[in-house]
């Protein structure tokens, strides 16, 4: 598994990428340190990391497929379903503001 200072690197430069309104959401939604939560059975991980919460959703970071997704749950610490996947963090955050919050 990934360690948590890489992921905080990965964090960082996605970040500094946003601008605006994406940035301003990013702030709300991002936990201050990333935690390690159960996967979806048959995933390619036991773990994932979650990197921010919305609600009944989360982004995560799958460190075997090096990607970022939302992910709902729960359960806190337990991932239920995955629903958009993206390899980019700053290109995941735009995507929910234009989706006006509606994640399928």
């Amino acid at each position: 598994m990934q360690d948590n200072e890489e992921l905080n690197e990965l964090i960082a430069g996605s970040e500094f990428l946003m601008e605006g309104l994406d940035k301003g959401f990013w702030r709300l939604i991002k936990l201050i340190e990333p935690e390690i939560w159960t996967n979806i059975p048959g995933s390619t991980s036991e773990y994932a990391w979650v990197v921010a919460i919305m609600g009944n959703y989360c982004i995560s970071y799958d460190d075997v497929t090096n990607h970022f997704f939302i992910a709902s749950y729960s359960l806190h610490g337990e991932l239920s379903t995955k629903l958009q996947y993206q390899h980019e963090l700053h290109y995941l955050i735009p995507q929910i503001l234009n989706s006006r919050y509606v994640i399928n």
